[in-house]
C-alpha cells in the first residue's frame, strides 16, 4: 500500500492492479470492520475515478465506501479530504471516521458552533475554520448549510461577485459563511465528497455556486446519493 499506478485512461483516471486494491482495502479499515465484496467493488470503482456519483439504496455502505476510497486516495496523493454533508448526519459521518476507519479524532476538523460529544472525544469543532485547525486537519466535515447564503452576484459577468483577492462578497448578515468560504479557498484539498448529494439538486441556489467555486482546483471530486424508483 499504496496500488501500483499502472498509467491513466483517456479521461486520466487513474489505472492500477485490482488485486492489490482489494487487498489493501481490509488494511485502510479499522480492525475488526467487515468489508462486503460488493462495497469493495464500490471503493474500487471510486478510488480508479477522478470524478463520479456513487448512487445505492440507503443502507449499503455508500459512507464507508466513500470515507475508505478517499483514506486510500490520500495514502497516495497526500493532502486533505473536504466533505459536505448534511447537517443531521455531520455528527454521524464524522463518528464514522474513527469507528470504521480508525482515524486520529485530532485530524478531523468538523465545521459546527459546538458538538459536546465530538469536542471531548478529542475532534476539532470549529466553526469558522480557523487557520492553526486547518493546518493540521486531514479532514474537514461541513454541513451544506454552513455554505447556505446568498452572495452578491456581478450582473454583468452573471456571476458571484469576489473581491480583489477572489473571495465571494457576501452580505454583511453572512460574515461568518464568508470566514469559512475564504479559509476553505486558502486550503489544498486533494478530494472532496459530496455526501447526499441529491442536497444540490437544485443549481439556482448560493450553496450550489459557492461549492462550485471551491471544486475546479480538488483533483477528485465524488458525490453519494440514494437511488429512488423515479
Amino acid at each position: 500500500f499504496p496500488v501500483t499506478i499502472l498509467g491513466r485512461d483517456k479521461k486520466n483516471n487513474p489505472m492500477f492492479r485490482y488485486d492489490e486494491c482489494y487487498e489493501d482495502i481490509d488494511t485502510i479499515v479499522k480492525q475488526g470492520i467487515s468489508v462486503y465484496d460488493g462495497q469493495k467493488d464500490g471503493i474500487r470503482w471510486l478510488y480508479e475515478r477522478n470524478c463520479c456519483i456513487l448512487g445505492d439504496k440507503t443502507g449499503t455502505g455508500k459512507t464507508l465506501e466513500t470515507l475508505a476510497a478517499a483514506k486510500m486516495r490520500l495514502a497516495q496523493d497526500g493532502g486533505k479530504c473536504l466533505i459536505f454533508t448534511l447537517k443531521s448526519t455531520q455528527s454521524q459521518l464524522s463518528w464514522a471516521l474513527t469507528k470504521l476507519l480508525g482515524e486520529d479524532p485530532a485530524s478531523v476538523v468538523v465545521c459546527a458552533p459546538k458538538f459536546r460529544e465530538l469536542s471531548e472525544a478529542g475532534y476539532i469543532v470549529d466553526s469558522l475554520l480557523k487557520e492553526e485547525n486547518m493546518a493540521n486537519a486531514k479532514w474537514v466535515v461541513l454541513s451544506y448549510s454552513n455554505l447556505q447564503a446568498t452572495p452578491n452576484y456581478d450582473p454583468i459577468k452573471k456571476q458571484i461577485a469576489v473581491d480583489q483577492n477572489g473571495v465571494p462578497i457576501f452580505k454583511a448578515r453572512d460574515r461568518k459563511k464568508k470566514a469559512i468560504m475564504e479559509s476553505l479557498m486558502k486550503t489544498q484539498f486533494t478530494c472532496v465528497i459530496l455526501d447526499e448529494s441529491h442536497t444540490l439538486k437544485s443549481g439556482k441556489t448560493g450553496k450550489y455556486d459557492l461549492i462550485g467555486m471551491l471544486t475546479p482546483n480538488i483533483p477528485f471530486k465524488w458525490a453519494a446519493s440514494i437511488v429512488t424508483g423515479k
